[in-house]
C-alpha cells in the first residue's frame, strides 16, 4: 500500500489547519498561510497528509485530457523529464455526484515502480463533460494540476489519477502511459 506515516511536518500542518480556533492569535496567522500553501507543485515520492490513513478502491470516472498542453498520440503523453508541466482532465464520482475534495496525479515508473504524486483542489465546471455523466451542468468536474517539476528520470511512467475524500480515494487508471525525455 502506498500509505506512509512518516510526514511529521504535513501532520503538524493538518493539525493546525483543523484545530483553527484552539490557536493563539499569532499562532492562527502562521497557520492560515501554511494551510493555505501546502498544495504541492511538484511530484514527490512522499504521500502527503492529503491521501494518508484513506482507503483506497479502484473505481472512479475520469479522463486525462492533455499533459503539457498536448493529448496523447498513439498511447503516449510526452513531456520534458524534471519540467513543467499541466495536467488537464476531469474526474467525478457518479454514486456522490459531487466533485472530490483534491486530485492527486500519481506517476508510476515502469522500469523501478516507485511513485511519484501531486495533487490539486483545483476544480471547475465543464458543462460537456457534465452532460455526458448526467451531473448539473455547473458541477465543477474538470481540474487542473500545473507541476512545476516533473520526475527528473526519463523514462515510461503509469498515469492514475485519485479522487480524494475525507475517508477514501477512488483510483481511476489513465489507458495513455506517460513519457518523460
Amino acid at each position: 500500500m502506498f500509505i506512509r506515516n512518516d510526514l511529521l511536518q504535513m501532520n503538524t500542518l493538518k493539525y493546525a489547519c483543523l484545530n483553527r480556533p484552539m490557536l493563539v492569535a499569532a499562532g492562527l496567522a502562521l497557520a492560515l498561510v501554511a494551510c493555505s500553501s501546502s498544495v504541492p507543485d511538484e511530484f514527490s515520492t512522499s504521500v502527503d497528509s492529503i491521501l494518508e490513513g484513506r482507503t483506497a478502491t479502484v473505481k472512479g470516472v475520469c479522463s486525462l485530457d492533455s499533459v503539457a498542453k498536448k493529448e496523447a498520440v498513439e498511447g503516449r503523453y510526452r513531456a520534458k523529464a524534471g519540467g513543467e508541466a499541466i495536467f488537464s482532465g476531469w474526474a467525478w464520482d457518479k454514486v456522490r455526484n459531487a466533485p472530490s475534495n483534491y486530485v492527486a496525479v500519481r506517476l508510476t515508473n515502469a522500469l523501478t515502480g516507485l511513485p511519484t504524486y501531486s495533487y490539486t483542489s483545483t476544480r471547475a465546471a465543464r458543462a460537456d463533460v457534465a452532460a455526458v455523466i448526467q451531473a448539473p451542468p455547473d458541477s465543477k468536474v474538470a481540474f487542473e494540476l500545473g507541476a512545476k517539476k516533473l520526475p527528473a528520470q526519463a523514462g515510461l511512467y503509469r498515469v492514475e489519477l485519485l479522487q480524494v475524500w475525507a475517508n477514501e480515494i477512488a483510483i481511476c487508471n489513465v489507458p495513455a502511459m506517460l513519457v518523460l525525455e
